[in-house]
């Protein structure tokens, strides 16, 4: 039900919830949280990345206790139940959530999306499960299974969701069956095989 920020005295100064409008937080402004599950919280250039299960990532200054950004589908998260949170060398943040993976710059920009289609176990992601060796490679695990990244070769994978096919030709039964198409390929159940 939200996240507490305590002093060494184990007092709390802080509440982040959808209900920070207490005594307590009443005097420090932006602590506002709407959503109170509370996935996980790290530490980021100098800040701290507060992730949840329905409202995406709040970026919070570690001083002064205030939310300085919210990340979520708004701003191109793929989703904003966030499941896993991990760092590159390169300074990015790899996000993973039930509906792909998402790569965050320092300036904690969307500047990449990953789903299943471009290699993925899945898009849907494990809560809490994502690592990082000393190599540097980064570790999510999926409902189908667990995936390496190597954060330098991903990053420069090119999007092929534009592929433009110019001619294909299809085979029925071993025999070529020369297939034209102007703005849509169709594929007919008989097909065994197109090049």
């Amino acid at each position: 039900k939200g996240l507490y920020v305590m002093n060494r005295n184990m007092e709390t100064i802080s509440i982040y919830s959808s209900s920070s409008q207490s005594n307590i937080s009443s005097t420090l402004k932006n602590q506002y949280i709407p959503y109170d599950d509370i996935s996980g919280i790290k530490s980021y250039n100098n800040k701290l990345m507060i992730s949840t299960l329905g409202a995406g990532v709040f970026i919070v200054d570690p001083t002064s206790l205030e939310i300085e950004k919210r990340i979520s589908e708004e701003n191109n998260l793929t989703d904003n139940r966030v499941l896993g949170l991990e760092l590159d060398d390169q300074g990015n943040y790899w996000i993973s959530t039930f509906n792909g993976l998402n790569v965050l710059d320092k300036n904690y920009k969307v500047i990449k999306r990953y789903y299943d289609f471009q290699g993925l176990p899945n898009n849907e992601f494990n809560f809490q499960s994502s690592c990082r060796d000393v190599a540097g490679n980064l570790y999510f695990g999926t409902i189908n299974g667990a995936c390496k990244i190597n954060p330098q070769e991903v990053l420069q994978w090119n999007d092929t969701r534009n592929i433009v096919f110019e001619s294909a030709n299809s085979f029925i039964d071993g025999k070529q069956k020369g297939q034209q198409f102007e703005k849509e390929l169709v594929i007919l159940d008989s097909t065994d095989s197109l090049i």
